[in-house]
């Protein structure tokens, strides 16, 4: 495709009880650019939310802290191990439990709620409902 640079795209749509993440991706072996979408509930974003507003706003988070946190609050003991987050299981697994974090928050960037980068998590905003960039 003309112009493409290998970067994904995401949009966001809102719903009720849901936000559908759609992104598009490169197909490394055949180039095709692919359309994939996630249901994200929005108990999730919420949640996720709830463990962001216990650090001070624009200070950095960093994603393993964040992970922790949501591990917590979500009673998911899968990522515990002799009483310690393990965040290589968590990251390294690329399971269920990552990605419920890894697309709340993409939700959350999308609204310009928070800025997530290499460095961490920063939380822009106070409310989980405003929107920032609208």
């Amino acid at each position: 495709v003309e112009g493409w640079k290998g970067e994904s795209g995401v949009e966001v749509r809102e719903y009720p009880l849901m936000y559908r993440l759609i992104e598009w991706r490169k197909d490394k072996s055949t180039g095709e650019i692919k359309r994939k979408g996630h249901k994200v509930p929005k108990e999730l974003v919420e949640i996720t939310w709830r463990c962001l507003m216990k650090y001070p706003k624009l200070s950095v988070i960093k994603m393993s802290t964040v992970a922790r946190d949501f591990c917590v609050a979500r009673h998911d003991t899968n990522y515990i191990v002799n009483g310690k987050f393990d965040w290589p299981r968590f990251f390294g697994s690329r399971s269920s439990g990552y990605f419920k974090l890894y697309y709340s928050v993409k939700c959350m960037e999308h609204k310009g709620l928070i800025l997530h980068d290499e460095r961490g998590i920063t939380r822009l905003g106070d409310e989980l409902n405003e929107k920032i960039l609208e």
